[in-house]
């Protein structure tokens, strides 16, 4: 009976020492991934969530967006030109107090700051409202992850065309940390348009922006598919009642080395 015993203490505190080691491992190489997953969920569950937000939900997918981010705890973010609130709100959540969202709002020439009402109702300890001179985004200091929400077309549009998406992917990944992630998110244009249609229809081609991106340094990590929509022919621009809303989208992620 005693040797029983020590036989089955001996293989619980294998089993036991087992279970241990795969915990490590998890702590490892899994636990950030479905701590990033559960945050996520928690940011969309947020009954402080406005119903005007919660209802673009259906169309905008933001639990695999966000997941697509990869923004977790703590980390510090850039947000360029967000326009509104919705995932600026969200982000907040998911890094928590030890982390920053940095909105960064064009400044026009006149001074005057674009969205910036929408943007004060979201400002606090850690949310910070960064206006910029020009294109470029900037923070206080080196961030995890950058994020360009559908406006990357728009370094294509006005006076600065020929040079704006290279100073801005320069900037960007100036203000990144090293191994930083760098998300553009924008609608797809027609084969063969590139940035030509960016002016008309608010599109850029999804190989232009991979392309563009790229030359400034970074290396290519993955893409999503969550936001396609085979249905939008890619003809009107996007903010026709056609397809607002619900454009065929590109999701590239990039990370500096």
């Amino acid at each position: 009976m005693e040797l029983l015993m020590t036989a089955f203490v001996s293989r619980a505190a294998f089993h036991i020492h087992v279970l241990g080691l795969a915990g490590l491992a998890c702590a490892l190489i899994g636990t950030p991934a479905l701590s990033a997953v559960s945050a996520v969920d928690a940011a969309i569950a947020d009954p402080a969530r406005p119903a005007a937000e919660r209802a673009l939900d259906g169309d905008r997918k933001p639990q695999e967006v966000l997941r697509f981010y990869g923004v977790k705890a703590g980390d510090k973010v850039i947000e360029r030109f967000p326009g509104g609130t919705y995932y600026t709100r969200l982000l907040s959540k998911i890094v928590g107090p030890r982390g920053k969202v940095y909105v960064a709002l064009f400044k026009r020439a006149d001074g005057s700051i674009l969205d910036i009402d929408k943007a004060k109702s979201v400002e606090g300890p850690t949310v910070v409202l960064v206006p910029n001179d020009n294109a470029t985004p900037t923070a206080p200091e080196p961030v995890d992850v950058v994020i360009s929400q559908q406006n990357y077309h728009d370094l294509h549009v006005g006076s600065q065309a020929s040079t704006a998406a290279t100073a801005v992917n320069r900037s960007v990944f100036e203000v990144l940390r090293p191994g930083g992630t760098y998300v553009v998110i924008d609608h797809d244009a027609r084969p063969g348009l590139g940035a030509s249609d960016a002016p008309k229809t608010h599109r850029i081609e999804m190989s232009t922006a991979r392309s563009e991106v790229e030359a400034a340094g970074f290396r290519f990590v993955g893409s999503s598919e969550a936001l396609r929509n085979p249905a939008d022919p890619r003809t009107a621009t996007v903010s026709d009642p056609s397809v607002a809303g619900h454009t065929d989208r590109f999701m590239l992620k990039f990370r500096k080395p």
